[in-house]
């Protein structure tokens, strides 16, 4: 989920990947209203000024847009999305204050928002607000949250379980929006905002039986993944690989002599890999994808993940299954327990794709020319570009 509260009266903007919601200054209306416009970030600061990231999509790589006003009354902003470094995410607060995180480090002018680690570099974030009346929320990479002048509601909400994501009203103590690491939000908004942030929430996926088995078989196993970034990608026999676009740290496991036996990749230089009985996360995961590294630090032994946007991801263990919205993305038996599934993945604009043991195929907000593929025979992996 994508949520961001903006800084003047009703301003908002809410997405489930192409689904959204949102009311916004006028500068920023008309990129919104581009068609097929799927955003991996947005934030609203003070006099109108905005920021947005685009996600990535097959024949366009990933941009940020920072709104004009930001050189008057966010300069420090300004000065690095000038800068060669790249834009993670921004969080505007009052009187020009803000933090932001790039492909390179922490940027922040309030020094008790980000803290130093023990060599001195600002410890990363997976997300910081500003709230009302000076109030403000972290969220640092391991999961510990520091926050001030919160309200009491707020403060019980950041600690029912581990937080991914987290946004404070600027205008209402009490308003907020709050993504956990599995998927499942809580918040509290103005009632002329809550059925239209319902709705968009609200995923029904479709269902295609299981196709034909067909004519024609694979004799080798390949394993296939898409990345996020523009043309990454890997594609192996288990003993031969061929990628692009990844980095050193992943490609020193792809060069690795063994048979690999399961890939993936993920936002933010995340990776999965796992060769001969021996599986690898990237760093990235950490802060990314928290609860995968969870599970993988606990030692249940992983056959394969699926890793989505915003977070989202599918483990499978030896034991059983994760997922992120698992209601909605995976089913239960009669006794209670997750469907086995032989495969899944997310695709672009918040799209995803669920193969059962039995061959059924759950899906939500495939294009119909993937649609028609799945139908064409019974499918035994899967994958749609990020």
């Amino acid at each position: 989920m994508l949520f961001a509260f903006g800084r003047c009266q009703g301003t908002h903007y809410f997405s489930n990947g192409k689904h959204s919601t949102w009311s916004v200054p006028t500068t920023l209306s008309p990129h919104l209203r581009e068609r097929y416009h799927v955003l991996n970030t947005i934030a609203f600061g003070e006099h109108g000024v905005w920021f947005y990231k685009d996600a990535v999509r097959t024949d366009h790589a990933g941009v940020c847009k920072l709104s004009t006003s930001a050189a008057v009354h966010y300069p420090g902003v300004q000065a690095v999305y000038q800068s060669r470094e790249t834009i993670n995410w921004v969080a505007f607060g009052p009187d020009g204050k803000y933090v932001l995180s790039t492909d390179k480090k922490m940027h922040h002018t309030d020094d008790g928002l980000v803290r130093e680690s023990n060599s001195g570099q600002p410890i990363r974030l997976r997300c910081a607000s500003f709230g009302y009346d000076g109030a403000w929320v972290v969220v640092e990479h391991d999961g510990t949250v520091r926050s001030k002048g919160l309200s009491s509601i707020i403060r019980t909400a950041l600690h029912k379980r581990p937080v991914r994501n987290a946004q404070l009203s600027g205008r209402s103590p009490d308003s907020y929006f709050i993504e956990y690491v599995n998927g499942k939000t809580a918040w509290s908004v103005p009632s002329s905002w809550a059925s239209a942030i319902a709705r968009t929430e609200e995923i029904s996926p479709h269902l295609n039986k299981p196709g034909t088995s067909g004519g024609t078989t694979v004799a080798k196993r390949v394993l296939f993944a898409f990345g996020p970034g523009l043309g990454q990608y890997c594609i192996s026999n288990g003993t031969r690989a061929h990628w692009n676009k990844l980095s050193d740290s992943i490609e020193e496991r792809l060069c690795r002599a063994g048979k690999m036996q399961a890939f993936s990749l993920g936002e933010g230089k995340s990776c999965f890999w796992r060769q001969e009985g021996s599986t690898w996360l990237s760093n990235g995961t950490k802060t990314a994808y928290p609860e995968v590294w969870r599970i993988w630090a606990s030692g249940e032994k992983i056959n394969w993940v699926a890793f989505g946007p915003q977070g989202y991801y599918i483990v499978d263990t030896k034991d059983k299954l994760y997922a992120s919205r698992s209601e909605d993305l995976l089913r239960r038996t009669k006794d209670g327990n997750y469907r086995t599934i032989r495969c899944a993945s997310f695709g672009y604009g918040g799209g995803w794709v669920v193969v059962e043991e039995n061959g059924m195929v759950r899906s939500w907000n495939l294009s119909n020319s993937v649609l028609r593929k799945l139908e064409v025979g019974n499918v035994r992996v899967s994958g749609t570009p990020h």
